[in-house]
């Protein structure tokens, strides 16, 4: 079932009267109506205001004054709604209608009002500002349509003030709210003339690959742009000893490669099915480059002469499912893979085949040997979530282990550089620093904010400023890209923000917030779109925060649930937003890192306090409870209120918590649960109650709302569920949805439920429908059944969810 949305909103020109009355048609002109200001006025709209004179004397008498906007394209068979503010005096009455027009300027039909005109009195005082509407079918042959306002005639006299007129069509798409340039991969190599270049990954996203961008080190120039065809992104990229350009993406799990001169990029294809994303790309002898993969932890090689080739078991350790990063030491011979969720290192002999723990005694209890690489004779391996890097021989000690020579603690950047200076580059606090392998010690280098998340040593035309060899770093920030030159030899520093095209991102979760916008975040690098309903125009991004996962409100502030570390930030939207500038706004509150949680998937509040469900950190079962006062900026925390299953739905009301779980805990250990539970929370009492569910088996609970009448509805899996809290049992449970089920691959969110402003339930689930359920008739009727993710609802009823990148609305 698909629906044919209108693309974008259908924006009245001067809708807020700023300009007067540009753009309006007012028979009589300035005698029967004049634009005033407004916002001094409790409630007042924003902008200024139109008054229209409902004086039967000063207008002649007959069907009263009126205003037409100027006309807006509008398209035949589509439902318009048409909303203003209004403020009428004494018993005058106020409207709002909506006329239409064919491709000639020929009005088609009358006006057609949903709403009758409104009186004073009537459940308002007088004087005071409403929300008037109207509805109407735009009939065939429609090009056009405009929005009337309109005062009653009265013997007594009085006005009419109208302002912030809005339209929308009953299903509009509203696009990409979030975009950015962001690269997680890059590699050094040459173009076809042997000049050095840049190779970054852009990321992509649903319906927009991810691309592989030639840059000039040079002066940060884009010189090509390729679109690596199926890929969402990508997190690995080597240049081979060949000359080739390798990247490996997510999450179709590809490698792909570049010949410098070459027209198109060469989709070499998986390194074996059911691997979704490829990790750690490191150059071999030759041709050879070699690589890891997730979900099936395997270290492969490959060479445009024998392709694919397995090396040592799959995966690599028992029981884990990343091989995250890849490094191979020429003068050995070996290839070392760092694994995660359970920190792992293999040496792995490249002539002889046999593999080797390589893994020193102070790593283990780390979660993930994120990067590893071999420079200036040591093996750098950094490991999270510490974030310290361990320095380590290249050849075993007695103990047949790598000795740790030194460690160095807050490395940010993606590994070391290659050697340079005697010494080894990073990114770390503040800014760029330098390890002193023959000392064994770090050292700032004076330089800020270098962003160097890959970093290089190549030789740049300037030599006047920067001879020699120079520090080459890229990376990504707050949706924008920056490469970074630092010459060691006269502490010339260079920084250029690149210019190439950004992507929109794939949007996880949305929310309603106190300033009557809708927020929507993006994927893996955050970003958050602010949307003003009906009002595309006025669509902006907020930077500086990463994704949330969830978004929540409470007495008039904002709260993001943010990946990874379970990090909870407050945001004053009457405050300018400063993030994205090292400002406090959204301040961060805690993080729930040291409790080894890390995604905050459920969040609702209720009497004044904030609550979250999380997901445990990778390898780890056991997710929690957190309950944040704002008051007195505390909380309390509990742990496996489900034993080791995670809380990723959450509905609370009159201090009564519940909360839905899933057996799954972070990426990298299997559950020991088998069936998702509801939890009952007295947070006065402090007690819980752990409910099993009708329907054995099912996965997780992943939505929980309250419905007029006092029950508790949910989804797990395609099941639709009620339950009375009075009684504590379940009244209602039906399989709705019966395609939709849970596999074995973790499942943290997937349905959304809310009540709407209509008394009705509307839902989505399963990534694919848009439903609504009436709880009296418990009938359930599917809106679209092609694709739609999350629910909110704005100041008008209106719903919206999303489908990949794009906002959508719906009126029901």
């Amino acid at each position: 079932m698909r629906h044919a949305a209108a693309a974008g909103d259908t924006i009245v020109p001067n809708a807020r009267f700023e300009e007067g009355l540009t753009g309006w048609t007012v028979p009589g002109g300035e005698k029967s109506a004049t634009v005033v200001g407004a916002e001094a006025e409790a409630g007042a709209p924003a902008g200024r205001a139109l008054r229209l004179a409902a004086d039967e004397a000063a207008t002649g008498g007959g069907a009263g004054t009126f205003a037409e906007s100027a006309r807006v394209p509008a398209g035949p068979g589509r439902t318009y709604y048409a909303y203003a503010a209004c403020r009428p005096e004494r018993d005058t009455g106020g409207a709002v209608a909506l006329r239409f027009y064919d491709g000639a300027g020929r009005p088609l039909a009358a006006e057609a009002a949903a709403v009758p005109p409104m009186r004073a009195g009537a459940g308002m005082a007088d004087g005071g500002w409403r929300t008037i509407a109207a509805a109407a079918t735009a009939p065939e042959g429609t090009a056009a349509l405009a929005v009337v306002l309109r005062a009653d005639p009265l013997p007594a006299g009085g006005d009419v003030r109208f302002g912030d007129v809005r339209v929308t069509a009953k299903h509009t798409a509203l696009g990409a709210q979030v975009t950015n340039a962001t690269i997680h991969a890059a590699a050094v190599g040459r173009d076809a003339a042997g000049r050095a270049t840049v190779y970054a990954v852009a990321d992509g996203s649903a319906g927009c690959c991810a691309r592989l961008v030639a840059i000039d080190p040079n002066d940060g120039s884009t010189v090509g742009v390729w679109e690596l065809p199926g890929a969402a992104g990508g997190w690995s990229a080597v240049a081979a000893n060949d000359g080739s350009v390798y990247a490996g993406s997510y999450e179709n799990g590809l490698l792909y490669r570049y010949v410098p001169g070459e027209p198109d990029i060469t989709v070499v294809g998986k390194p074996r099915e059911g691997e979704m994303f490829v990790y750690g790309l490191a150059a071999g002898a030759g041709s050879e480059i070699y690589g890891g993969t997730y979900p099936g932890a395997m270290l492969f090689r490959y060479s445009p002469d024998e392709g694919f080739a397995q090396l040592g078991p799959a995966p690599l350790q028992p029981g884990e499912s990343y091989v995250r990063d890849v490094a191979f030491d020429a003068e050995r011979g070996a290839v070392y893979a760092g694994i995660g969720s359970h920190a792992s290192l293999k040496r792995l002999d490249a002539r002889t085949g046999a593999v080797t723990d390589w893994l020193a005694e102070e790593l283990r209890g780390e979660q993930f040997v994120y990067d590893v690489n071999v420079a200036a004779g040591k093996l750098f391996v950094r490991a999270t979530p510490s974030c310290r890097t361990y320095v380590c021989g290249l050849e075993g000690d007695e103990s047949g282990l790598p000795a740790v020579e030194a460690t160095i603690d807050g490395v940010h950047s993606l590994g070391v550089s290659p050697e340079y200076d005697g010494g080894v580059y990073y990114g770390g606090s503040g800014g760029l620093w330098r390890y002193d392998v023959a000392a064994r010690r770090s050292e700032p280098t004076g330089v800020a904010d270098a962003m160097t998340l890959d970093q290089f040593v190549v030789r740049l035309d300037d030599q006047t400023n920067f001879p020699g060899y120079t520090l080459v770093g890229i990376g990504s920030a707050n949706g924008r890209t920056r490469l970074t030159k630092y010459n060691a030899a006269t502490g010339k520093l260079a920084s250029l923000e690149l210019s190439f095209p950004e992507a929109p991102a794939n949007l996880v979760s949305i929310v309603h917030g106190p300033d009557s916008r809708l927020y929507t975040s993006g994927f893996l690098v955050g970003g958050h779109g602010v949307y003003t309903p009906m009002r595309d125009d006025e669509t902006v991004q907020r930077r500086g925060v990463m994704q949330s996962e969830n978004m929540a409100e409470l007495d008039g502030k904002l709260y993001f649930g943010v990946y990874p570390g379970a990090r909870l930030y407050e945001y004053d939207p009457g405050k300018p937003w400063t993030a994205d500038r090292g400002g406090d706004n959204p301040r961060l509150l805690f993080a729930l890192k040291d409790e080894e949680q890390d995604r905050p998937f459920g969040m609702a509040a209720d009497g004044g306090k904030l609550y979250v469900g999380t997901v445990s950190g990778y390898g780890k079962l056991g997710g929690a409870l957190t309950v944040y006062d704002p008051a007195s900026g505390t909380f309390d925390f509990y742990r496996h209120a489900v034993p080791n299953q995670s809380l990723i739905a959450l509905a609370c009301r009159d201090g009564i918590v519940y909360a839905g779980s899933s057996i799954w805990g972070g990426i990298g250990i299997e559950p020991s649960e088998t069936e998702a539970k509801l939890l009952r929370f007295d947070s006065a009492t402090r007690e819980f109650a752990v409910l099993s569910l009708p329907v054995p088996g099912l996965k997780a609970v992943t939505a929980l709302a309250w419905a007029t009448g006092g029950l508790l509805w949910g989804m797990a899996e395609g099941y639709l569920f009620g339950f009375d809290p009075q009684s504590r049992t379940f009244v209602h449970f039906e399989e709705a949805f019966p395609d939709v089920k849970y596999g074995e691959r973790f499942v943290w969110r997937d349905a959304t439920l809310l009540e709407a402003a209509d008394g009705r339930l509307y839902g989505t689930v399963g990534g694919r429908y848009v439903f609504r359920f009436d709880p009296a008739g418990r009938r359930i009727e599917t809106i679209r059944d092609d694709g739609g993710k999350f629910l909110a609802e704005d100041d008008y009823g209106h719903l919206y969810y999303v489908v990949g990148t794009e906002l959508y609305r719906l009126v029901p």
